[in-house]
């Protein structure tokens, strides 16, 4: 009789226990279930096209914005963006054709919207951490564009200071990296951007140049992001 009065009271007592330590699991994992989320990225270019044109070296760069977080799937996940930001090009070499040489030696700087759209997936998460790899898109829109520069040849130099409205105002690059959220809402990544699309027809501004004018950039990256 005993023995059945603790079976009894034992199951009455799980019957309380049990929902309680099942609603703590729920919550738990529901804290931790992957969500949208919308935050700020600041983005630190280190670019380097001296193999895709002769003349161009792509300076220091930056760019800040909002960003967007939309997972879709368990190991998937969309996240868009929207930056402004600024770069410096340097030119130094030769253009021209070999009858007539041209020599550049200044920089062009440019200003505009940036709209990385890339697609990531997840390759491990701990408590705190989760890692992944992203590619994708990311449209350039040029809405200014200032080149100061000398150009010379073997009699004479010709400064130049001015808007180059030659310069093509659309960019389109493909960009691949890897990206790591600490405490779910702190951002670090690395990646790199090719150009699919040149800078500026080059052939167009300097007559006789046929270097490519792409972009190859090599940046590191921060941000935080705010649960929706």
């Amino acid at each position: 009789m005993k023995r059945f009065s603790r079976l009894i009271a034992t199951l009455i007592a799980s019957s309380f226990v049990l929902p309680l330590v099942a609603g703590n699991n729920d919550a738990a994992e529901a804290q931790n279930a992957d969500r949208a989320m919308f935050g700020v990225r600041a983005v630190c270019d280190i670019t380097n096209s001296r193999t895709v044109s002769e003349i161009t070296d792509w300076g220091a760069g930056g760019a800040a914005g909002v960003s967007f977080y939309i997972p879709f799937g368990k190991l998937t996940y969309f996240s868009p963006a929207l930056l402004i930001g600024c770069e410096t090009v340097k030119l130094d070499g030769v253009a021209g054709t070999e009858e007539k040489p041209y020599y550049f030696d200044g920089n062009i700087k440019t200003i505009g919207m940036r709209f990385p759209l890339e697609f990531g997936i997840k390759l491990f998460r701990l408590p705190n951490v989760m890692v992944s790899i992203y590619t994708g898109p990311h449209i350039f829109i040029n809405f200014g564009v200032k080149g100061k520069y000398d150009k010379s040849t073997d009699k004479v130099t010709i400064s130049y200071d001015k808007t180059l409205d030659d310069y093509k105002c659309f960019e389109l690059d493909w960009g691949a990296g890897i990206s790591v959220d600490i405490k779910r809402h702190w951002n670090v990544r690395a990646g790199c951007k090719y150009g699919l699309t040149q800078f500026a027809q080059m052939d167009k501004v300097y007559p006789g140049e046929t270097s490519k004018f792409k972009r190859i950039a090599i940046s590191v990256g921060l941000g935080y992001n705010f649960n929706l």
